[in-house]
C-alpha cells in the first residue's frame, strides 16, 4: 500500500468529523436566533410603546428582521441538543469513585 493511501482515510474521516461539527453548529445557532428573534421584536415594540419618541421600525428594517429569522428557521430546523451521555463521552472517560469518597 502506497502512503498516500493510508494517509487519505484518517483525513477523510478527520475532514468528515470537522463538517459534522460545524453543520451542527451552525443549525444550533440558527435554531437559538430562532427561540430569540420574537423575543427581540417583542422588546423593540415594548420600547417603542413606552417611550412615544421612538419611531416605529419600518418596513426597510422589518422586512430583513424577517427574512433573516425564516432562514435561522430553515437552518435551525434539524437541530437535536445533544444527549448527556455523548456530551459526556466527549468530556473523557467519568472519574471512578474511590474507597474513601
Amino acid at each position: 500500500m502506497s502512503p498516500s493511501i493510508r494517509t487519505r482515510r484518517p483525513t477523510r474521516r478527520l475532514l468528515a468529523g470537522g463538517v459534522g461539527m460545524l453543520v451542527g453548529t451552525v443549525r444550533a445557532v440558527g435554531f437559538w436566533a430562532t427561540v430569540l428573534f420574537p423575543l427581540v421584536y417583542a422588546l423593540g415594540y415594548l420600547a417603542v410603546s413606552l417611550d412615544p419618541d421612538l419611531a416605529v421600525p419600518s418596513m426597510s428594517v422589518l422586512g430583513p428582521l424577517l427574512a433573516a429569522n425564516v432562514l435561522a428557521l430553515v437552518v435551525g430546523h434539524g437541530y437535536e441538543r445533544p444527549s448527556r451521555s455523548v456530551a459526556r463521552s466527549e468530556a473523557g472517560p467519568e472519574r471512578q469513585p474511590q474507597q474513601g469518597d
